[in-house]
């Protein structure tokens, strides 16, 4: 990873016509040519075998059956689709488990699964990779529920990735069913997904007033009646009590970040090692935060190594020194990793410094820091542009879209060392730093002339076009090559951004 220098310069077919004119000879197509959406044709067929046979083979516009009345539900809630698409489920409880491209079920069609085998049940994954246990919690079917546990299968372990990642659709149901899986401990230090419960939904678990005025039981009321304690503490010495009394006396935004402080006081204990990461997003506490989103797990990783003692790997890692240099460029490279798994769109063609500076001041923009982190974010991004920190330096001239973002991140940072009490002076020194490794003249030559750029883009954020008091400025610093004043130097580096 480098920091580069600112300086100026035709079977199927037959396959598919075998199928469908087989369908069209018999009955079914008959039927479906006069009521495709009459959910009576599909009732008929279902209680023979060779009409489920049929409705698995049919294809409508390509799509079966079940894909093509999904997609129409998807799109007209109110036509009958849904009764539609109950009706036809039995067709394929027959033969091996459908792919999620035939039979796609949604936690609002569940209609018809209680009839449905055992290998059914327990094998089948929607498009979402839901079993069909998570699509029971989600629809709220403790009926489904007990079907697939008198049928043999082990609710709790069909349940067990759905409750630690999407708690937010956990109902009464699952309560029923496998209370135990509810206080599991996810951690040795004793976080469990009941705090996650009382921190997604505190009234769901301490209980609302209804509007007969009486104190409706929640969650904890339900599972102190089986016994379940409530007396486990996290190491911050919260309970699920008080955390979730704490969500529901704020704002939301407040309790966002309450939570995220928590999270990151957890993680903060670990030791900063190549399984940080993966610990960030299987934190309990960070689900509540979307840490399988690639902005939250930045705010919680980064909050969470803000939060850790003192150590050489974390002080390389925050490019206060190079001593661990190799150890924190490999960090950083496991950071980004699992930042890209978690992206939905392909990340950005930028070289993997430019990312790391773009993630630190994103990060500052939306954390509220206090003064000794937020100094620490920015000495981050100050060391990085000043001689590549851990990263390193590469004399290659910068293209357009890196010139574009280090002009971006420059001006962004002397705004806010200015707005912190830094003097114009400070902020210009602050770009200003030995390399580490020995330089022949040359490279001494352009390594000074990356920096002044640097200090005037930065400079010329608080100062403005002012550029005899911005050479003022500079004129301390030895130049062993000159590229001309501050002013040719903003221009040139403008037109190379476009």
């Amino acid at each position: 990873m480098k920091i580069f220098l600112l300086k100026p310069l035709l079977l199927s077919f037959f396959f598919v016509f075998a199928v469908q004119s087989a369908v069209a000879s018999g009955d079914l197509h008959e039927a479906l040519s006069k009521r495709i959406d009459d959910h009576a044709v599909y009732e008929k067929f279902v209680k023979t075998p060779e009409g489920r046979s049929n409705l698995r083979a049919y294809r409508k516009d390509g799509k079966s059956l079940y894909a093509y009345f999904t997609e129409k539900a998807v799109k007209d809630i109110s036509s009958g689709y849904k009764k539609i698409l109950t009706t036809l489920l039995p067709a394929y409880f027959e033969g091996p488990v459908p792919s999620a491209d035939e039979l796609d079920i949604h936690h609002d069609h569940l209609g018809g699964l209680v009839d449905a085998p055992g290998n059914f049940l327990t094998a089948y994954r929607n498009s979402q990779g839901h079993n069909v246990a998570v699509l029971a919690a989600k629809g709220g079917s403790s009926n489904l529920l007990k079907v697939i546990r008198d049928k043999g299968a082990d609710v709790a372990e069909m349940l067990e990735n759905f409750v630690s990642t999407s708690v937010e659709h956990i109902a009464d149901a699952l309560f029923e069913v496998a209370p135990s899986l509810l206080v599991k401990t996810h951690f040795s230090d004793q976080i469990t997904r009941l705090m996650v419960l009382a921190l997604n939904d505190p009234d769901q678990y301490l209980g609302r007033t209804g509007y007969t005025g009486h104190k409706e039981p929640g969650l904890k009321a339900k599972l102190e009646h089986k016994g379940i304690k409530f007396d486990q503490k996290d190491i911050g010495g919260n309970t699920a009590d008080s955390l979730a009394e704490l969500v529901r006396g704020q704002n939301k935004e407040n309790a966002q970040r309450s939570i995220l402080k928590v999270a990151s006081g957890v993680l903060g204990e670990h030791s900063l090692d190549s399984h940080f990461w993966k610990r960030v997003t299987e934190n309990p506490y960070g689900h509540l935060l979307g840490s399988r989103n690639p902005q939250a797990f930045v705010d919680i990783a980064l909050n969470a190594v803000l939060s850790q003692k003192q150590a050489p790997v974390r002080a390389s890692f925050l490019q206060q020194d190079l001593s661990h240099g190799a150890e924190a460029n490999e960090l950083w490279g496991s950071f980004l990793k699992t930042h890209d798994a978690l992206e939905s769109q392909k990340s950005e063609r930028l070289p993997d410094v430019l990312r790391v500076l773009k993630i630190a001041r994103d990060f500052e923009d939306r954390n509220i820091l206090d003064g000794a982190k937020r100094g620490e974010i920015r000495t981050l991004q100050s060391n990085i542009f000043a001689n590549g920190g851990t990263f390193g330096m590469s004399s290659r001239k910068a293209n357009r879209d890196e010139v574009e973002l280090m002009i971006s991140l420059l001006t962004s940072l002397g705004k806010k060392k200015s707005e912190a009490g830094d003097s114009a002076h400070e902020i210009a020194n602050s770009f200003f730093k030995a390399s580490s490794h020995y330089l022949d003249r040359e490279q001494e030559a352009r390594l000074e002339s990356h920096q002044i750029n640097c200090a005037v883009m930065a400079l010329h954020s608080i100062i403005g076009d002012d550029f005899n008091e911005i050479d003022k400025l500079l004129e301390s610093k030895p130049r062993i090559v000159t590229y001309g004043s501050s002013r040719q130097r903003y221009d040139e580096l403008m037109a190379m951004a476009g």
